[in-house]
């Protein structure tokens, strides 16, 4: 079997006797020309279509697909042994008789008899990872020095998402290498391959220091170009709402170049209406997908005629020391205002990745998913 991985060890492409596997989204794949689509809903797998049949997903509390059921009510079950082999009676055995290979806590089983956790792979003939982790859990664990061990030796109350650490069900605590994203996305200049490396104290006691003490020396993770339009309405006096809205194209370091639509208000003191043209800067974003959030902007606008400009600063208000930025730009219009809004970015309406020579388009894969998990196509 060959395969192809992209960064942060998603396989796209496998081989195997001659057969590809092609899976470019976590969603969506093509398997030896046959399309297969999963759908979620509120984080948890629930449906897969297969060509042009429709089958739900039913998990167990480790999130093992338990049974796969038809329209018509017709089913197939599946039980599993504490190390992830398939339960016969009380015989343990691996194989699979779903008709999907999302199968033990919800990943993929190869041909290979292997279950592939992203980082790395699985057999359940010895109940461990075949290669080591690249990161010690907890390093006051005694069991996270044996790093091939699988969640913690304890797999009938935890499972392992990423191939890094164990975490149970409905656990909202921050496993390992989920912290080491966070501290990442927040802090892009900390290293991350030290950072995955890490144990889960050490990674506690960084992030409680980089909130106490963030580091000065944030590095530009962008520019942006926009247009858009905004106008103030005065309700009490000279306060009122503020309406924005517009497209803004994001140039990423790493080599992304995304185009979003936003929209959104807020509280203004002011009036009038302009259109805008600016330039800006973007910190501490880690990717071009990152963008995709939740922002407070606070801007001043100026503007008589075709005369005008514009300029204000954003950060997202979800996390401390997150993403910011700023913007000064070209504002033609009638307006006298100073406002504070809450924008929403979309998902990139298309993102083309220089690198990988590349072009997506996240917000339409995101809508077709949805329609059809909705319509049941």
């Amino acid at each position: 079997m060959t395969k192809r991985q992209l960064a942060d060890s998603i396989r796209i492409k496998k081989t195997s006797n001659g057969v590809n596997t092609f899976t470019p989204f976590a969603h969506y794949e093509v398997d030896n020309g046959t399309t297969v689509k999963y759908y979620t809903f509120n984080g948890l797998r629930v449906a897969m279509r297969r060509g042009s049949t429709l089958y739900y997903l039913h998990g167990d509390h480790l999130g093992s697909t338990a049974l796969t059921t038809t329209g018509s009510g017709v089913g197939t079950s599946q039980t599993y042994c504490a190390y992830g082999k398939t339960r016969s009676g009380t015989t343990c055995a691996s194989g699979n008789s779903l008709a999907t290979d999302r199968q033990f806590t919800g990943q993929k089983y190869d041909v290979t008899g292997l279950h592939y956790y992203a980082a790395r792979y699985y057999d359940d003939h010895i109940g461990q990872f075949v290669s080591p982790d690249s990161m010690v859990p907890d390093a006051s664990n005694l069991i996270s020095w044996n790093r091939f061990a699988y969640a913690a030796d304890n797999p009938l109350n935890f499972f392992d998402p990423t191939g890094h650490c164990e975490k149970s069900i409905g656990d909202d605590d921050y496993g390992c290498f989920d912290l080491a994203q966070k501290i990442h996305r927040q802090f892009p200049n900390v290293d991350r391959e030290s950072l995955e490396r890490s144990s889960i104290k050490y990674l506690e006691k960084t992030y409680e220091e980089l909130l106490t003490d963030p580091p000065l020396d944030a590095p530009i993770a962008g520019v942006i170009v926009g247009v858009g339009v905004s106008a103030d309405a005065s309700f009490l006096g000279p306060v009122g709402f503020a309406f924005n809205g517009g497209i803004e194209v994001l140039a990423h370091k790493n080599g992304e170049l995304a185009l979003y639509s936003y929209g959104g208000g807020g509280g203004t003191v002011g009036l009038g209406a302009n259109a805008k043209v600016y330039v800006g800067r973007v910190y501490r974003l880690s990717d071009a997908d990152g963008y995709a959030a939740w922002f407070e902007s606070t801007d001043v606008t100026a503007s008589y005629g075709p005369l005008g400009a514009t300029a204000g600063r954003f950060s997202d208000p979800t996390i401390e020391d997150g993403t910011y930025g700023n913007f000064v730009g070209y504002a033609p219009g009638v307006n006298a205002s100073a406002s504070q809004s809450v924008m929403y970015y979309t998902q990139p309406l298309v993102k083309y990745d220089f690198q990988s020579n590349t072009v997506t388009y996240p917000q339409l894969e995101d809508t077709v998913n949805d329609f059809d998990y909705l319509i049941g196509r």
